[in-house]
């Protein structure tokens, strides 16, 4: 190691730089067991509960107040696998698409009012004399007195 020093305090320095060593590959072992622990026990709690149907998920954010979205979006995102921004955009879209719906009734529903007197009692009467679908041997529950 060095010039010029007896035996024995060559023998002195070189077990310290064993010790030395030993405790930097000691730390470096027990720093990896804490992380793969904590790898482990982050990986067990993902897994805890099968992944939540993320259409449902969406929507349900979408009905949440602001306050209340602000609070779970982040944890949300990254339980989902996907960027808080994206997510953002997601619920904004059900968001507009939940509105558009409030405003319109049901994509199925279009309904164009008339412009003419609609005659109560000759509509209900249509409907009793077998104008709406009804299955064999049940009633219309439709009444109407003049």
């Amino acid at each position: 190691m060095t010039e010029n020093l007896p035996p024995e305090a060559e023998k002195i320095l070189a077990d310290n730089e064993k010790r030395r060593g030993a405790a930097a590959d000691d730390w470096l072992a027990a720093f990896s067991k804490k992380s793969e622990e904590a790898l482990a026990k982050r990986a067990a709690e993902k897994n805890t509960a099968p992944p939540p149907d993320e259409g449902a998920l969406i929507e349900a954010l979408a009905r949440k107040t602001t306050t209340e979205y602000d609070k779970v979006r982040g944890e949300v995102a990254e339980t989902l696998g996907i960027r808080v921004g994206t997510l953002d955009d997601k619920v904004a879209a059900r968001k507009e698409a939940m509105d558009a719906t409030d405003q319109t009734g049901p994509a199925h529903w279009s309904v164009t009012p008339t412009h003419e007197p609609v005659d109560g009692a000759a509509l209900l009467d249509g409907c009793t004399e077998g104008h709406l679908p009804r299955l064999h041997g049940q009633a219309t529950a439709i009444r109407h007195t003049s």
